[in-house]
């Protein structure tokens, strides 16, 4: 069914909903829901997760407590908490539709990233969380009024129509406890990235901020929104910032009246109070002109993304991701008088997150794989003879070392929260090694150059990261440091000591730890010093800029002033007081039932009205708190043609999908005047994906059926109809996928990767007017192009049995449908549809799309921005035929160029202007376009 009823409000609603289904095939066989107060958690059998369960729920009412005095507004509804462990990474969300809910991931973070700085992660993910879900509650008049007749639209969320900066940024206020020290706001690591900002010059106007979508560092609306919100919390108040989010709440323009209601509570609009921010800010981070530093030489000559790196003599290998070419694994030999270069080529890589190599040269690696259960877990792989080999299987190790032999390795992984160290050998087998308790976070590790003990970064129960030794024969632990500091990154040199990073005086350094305990400081720099490695009598370590890590390099023998040399470590324990200040008094555990959740929160007036048509409607949709189940419902009536359409959409996770489509089609015989010949077009359409699933999920087989019913409705009495009056296809058929590409956040296109589909459908299971088989098969093949650019070919090609349907070819791009069963209308720019129609079909392409520049902006705080620029040229030809005709190639070339515009903050709409000529001379025309594809 065409999509003929687009609608502002269909569109926001579209892009504020979160569809992120649990996991499926997760080790947890069924699911329990609690509840209390004002809360309902939902989480996996098993005794690990019911105490998570029962302290998350502790913990949602004591912040619920805390935070209802400066919102004011309590959820209609109990907010749905969702405890997953599917996830080796430290996140969350929540969203307000289409009811309020969280989803807890129950990884507390390992790294230093501006989450370490906690005194209990899931007590500060929900007080994060559940600040979202009270700031989009907030509503007053006629947006208040308007939910209780049309239901939980985002229109009627004013606070949901505002800038990332101002959400994120009020979240990541109230997440932050300056008496205890917690928080991004009291983050050393927060702290070093907006010093960076400023001191580069390249502060971000407003705009820029509020159009956060590509630029380093990622996420910089977590950043300059929480230093703006503190910033008017000391200039104005937090009665004042109070006061702005009430006088909001009852906008019924929300996007564009946001400067008119800062102008009434602040006296200034939002982008003078961005500029008087600004100027707040250099002078905060302002550079001190006697302040010396001590830094390495820089060994590549660009910033990183993301890092990990091992060390073996004078070898440095390094994974290298610039999140705009496919990752690689370098080698950088020593050689102290070379300038900054790129390294050797070892190997291609992808998802790696730690690594470390033996004497032999074996690279062991831990890399994040994403299923399509929609799980993402860590694996150890082994890297030798120029080949990887997979050690290990859903294991989710995340950290990894060799012991000195080289013959096992000692992983890490966390399981419900839980930290946990293994041995394991070559062939894949594990061994418990610790397992901690609740509230034991193990972060960064090391083997001792002996083989006998582990040194680690550990976060106890309520204190902070702390150095210990773990001894391998007696499993024991020893504390080695005692600070109120982070320090993190233990690295052996081979006569004992230890290198670490540690924010002792307040910036990320590189200090060494004698085995007597003495500790001395290697680096001072401007911004962060992170992740040591020894080579060969030198510091290698990664150091933080405005464009990424930047490696470096210092000989140790470099002298800091004396004053420096030897460092005070700062004693002291942090003691962090209970989190839970009230009990939830939850009720029993009871089986999760979708049924409490998934009734329809919302319905939505639509309309069409054009010279043949009046239709009128309304739309509707729900989803459960897992998101396993989702629908949508479109039921119109057209009163000028007195017929019924609609659609339908059902999905239960990403395996089961189910659509039903009704349209109409009007055609006049000899005149408008004249009644139409109606045309009904009916769809039913459903698909089984992943019934197998192999090599990393990347190969799959699906299972699809199509059919589709045209009917004559009724026609005028004085037209008299030759032929059948109802025609249907049936078509059911098996998908064989295989799909290793990969998209890079800095790359137009797809970056790399092979996709292969081979569809197989007959006509003969369903009710058909067509008999016998069609066959489908696709190719693409993306190359890995240095820097922002992408080359795609691709090759397309169909039979089909003579009593079968046919493939239709022309027309510009989607004109095919996307899903993989039932389809038989196929794009070929330069032509008009049904240029080539045939048994018989092949398609070529290529195409080369040149990234041209990044605006990245979204002009003050207006709900209208623009992202990336780019340019594809491509060429193409297709044919079709029938059996025993000849086959007749039909060329084209075009050019597109694309601008990326940001609407309502969020969604990203590519606005595309193109033109297309059609070589034939017969056939061929020139068409230009310009059209627009909606993603998010």
């Amino acid at each position: 069914m065409e999509q003929r009823f687009v609608l502002l409000l269909v569109c926001l609603w579209s892009f504020m909903a979160v569809a992120e289904p649990v996991a499926w095939d997760g080790t947890a066989k069924s699911w329990l829901t609690r509840g209390s107060e004002h809360f309902q958690i939902h989480y996996p059998q098993g005794e690990q997760y019911e105490e998570t369960a029962l302290h998350a729920l502790d913990l949602a009412e004591t912040v619920h407590k805390q935070l209802i005095p400066f919102f004011g507004t309590v959820p209609a509804t109990k907010t749905q908490l969702v405890l997953v462990d599917d996830f080796d990474i430290s996140n969350g969300w929540a969203t307000f539709s289409p009811f309020p809910q969280i989803r807890l991931f129950s990884s507390p973070p390992q790294d230093i990233n501006g989450l370490e700085n906690n005194d209990e992660w899931m007590a500060a993910l929900i007080r994060h969380e559940y600040v979202h879900i009270l700031h989009m509650e907030m509503a007053r008049g006629i947006p208040a009024n308007g939910r209780k007749v049309f239901g939980r639209l985002p229109f009627f969320f004013p606070h949901a129509l505002t800038p990332p900066l101002f959400i994120e940024g009020l979240a990541v206020y109230f997440e932050t406890n300056p008496t205890l020290g917690i928080g991004r706001l009291q983050s050393n690591f927060y702290e070093m990235q907006m010093r960076a900002e400023v001191r580069s010059g390249e502060f971000d106007e407003l705009g820029e901020a509020v159009a956060s979508l590509r630029e380093w560092p990622y996420g910089k609306h977590y950043l300059y929104g929480a230093y703006f919100i503190d910033y008017l919390v000391r200039t104005y108040g937090e009665q004042q910032l109070q006061r702005y989010l009430q006088q909001y709440s009852k906008q019924i323009l929300p996007y564009i009246m946001q400067n008119d209601v800062a102008r009434t509570v602040f006296g200034k609009n939002f982008a003078q109070l961005w500029d008087d921010f600004r100027k707040d800010m250099l002078v905060r981070f302002a550079a001190d002109p006697e302040q010396t530093y001590v830094e390495g030489r820089s060994i590549a000559d660009s910033g990183f993304r993301t890092l990990a790196t091992t060390v073996l003599g004078d070898r440095l290998f390094v994974n290298y991701a610039n999140d705009q070419d496919r990752a690689e694994l370098r080698v950088y030999p020593i050689d102290s008088n070379a300038q900054a270069a790129d390294g050797d080529f070892l190997t291609y890589t992808k998802g790696i997150t730690d690594l470390d190599v033996n004497a032999e040269g074996v690279i062991a690696a831990s890399r994040r794989i994403s299923y399509s259960s929609g799980r993402l877990e860590n694996d150890i792989f082994i890297w030798q003879n120029s080949d990887w080999t997979r050690l290990t299987s859903e294991q989710r190790l995340r950290k990894v070392r060799w012991l000195p032999e080289g013959e096992l390795l000692v992983a890490s992984r966390m399981v419900a929260g839980i930290s946990e160290l293994y041995l394991l050998n070559l062939s894949g087998e594990m061994s418990l090694l610790w397992r901690g308790v609740a509230g034991d976070v193990l972060g960064d590790f090391d083997v001792s150059p002996d083989g006998l003990s582990i040194a680690a970064s550990i976060k106890r129960p309520d204190q902070g990261w702390n150095l210990e030794l773990f001894s391998i024969a007696d499993h024991v632990w020893t504390p080695l440091t005692n600070s109120l500091s982070i320090e993190s990154a233990p690295e052996y040199t081979p006569d004992g000591s230890l290198l670490f990073t540690a924010d002792y005086d307040g910036v990320f350094n590189i200090y060494l730890r004698t085995s007597e305990g003495d500790v001395s400081q290697i680096t001072q720099v401007e911004s962060g010093a992170f992740s040591p490695r020894w080579r060969d009598g030198s510091v290698v370590y990664q150091q933080y800029t405005v464009t990424g890590y930047q490696l470096r390099e210092i000989p140790m023998l470099s002298a800091l002033p004396p004053a420096l040399t030897v460092t005070d470590v700062p004693i002291g324990m942090h003691n962090y007081p209970n989190p839970v200040l009230i009990s939830a008094n939850s009720s029993d555990a009871e089986p999760y039932s979708p049924l409490k959740t998934v009734r329809p929160y919302y319905w939505l007036p639509a309309w069409e009205i054009t010279d043949t048509n009046s239709r009128v409607g309304l739309q509707t949709g729900g989803m459960d708190a897992l998101g396993r189940h989702m629908y949508s419902l479109l039921l119109l009536r057209d009163v000028k043609q007195d017929v019924w359409e609609g659609s339908a959409f059902y999905s239960y996770d990403p395996r089961w999908t189910l659509s039903w489509d009704r349209s109409h089609s009007y055609r006049f015989p000899f005149s408008e005047v004249l009644d139409p010949i109606v045309i009904r077009d009916d769809t039913v359409r459903g698909e089984r994906n992943y019934l197998l699933r192999g090599i990393e999920d990347q190969l799959s087989l699906s299972a699809g059926l199509s059919y589709s019913n045209k009917s004559l409705v009724r026609a005028p009495e004085d037209i008299t109809i030759v032929g059948p009056r109802d025609l249907s296809q049936g078509l059911a058929g098996l998908a064989l996928t295989f799909d290793n590409r990969e998209t890079y956040l800095q790359s137009t296109g797809v970056g790399w990767g092979h996709k292969i589909e081979i569809v197989a459908e007959t006509n003969d299971l369903l009710e058909s007017a067509y008999k016998g088989e069609q066959y489908q098969a696709d190719w693409q093949y993306s190359f890995n192009i240095a820097g922002r650019h992408s080359l795609t070919l691709s090759a397309a090609g169909g039979w089909a049995d003579d009593t079968a349907g046919t493939f239709i070819l022309g027309g510009l791009p989607p004109q095919e449908d996307l899903q993989r069963f039932g389809r038989d209308e196929l794009s070929l720019s330069g032509y008009q549809q049904g240029a080539a129609i045939g048994h018989f079909y092949d398609r070529e392409r290529i195409k080369f799309s040149a990234w041209l520049g990044r605006i990245e902006d979204n002009w003050d705080v207006w709900p209208i921005g623009a992202g990336d620029v780019s340019l594809s040229l491509y060429a193409e030809s297709g044919a079709a035929w029938f059996r025993g005709q000849d086959r007749k190639a039909l060329p084209a070339v075009g050019m597109e160029l694309s601008i990326e515009a940001l609407i309502g903050y969020r969604l990203i709409l590519p606005i595309k202007a193109g033109v297309a000529y059609g070589i034939d001379d017969t056939l061929g025309e020139t068409q230009t376009y310009l059209r627009t594809a909606w993603y998010y």
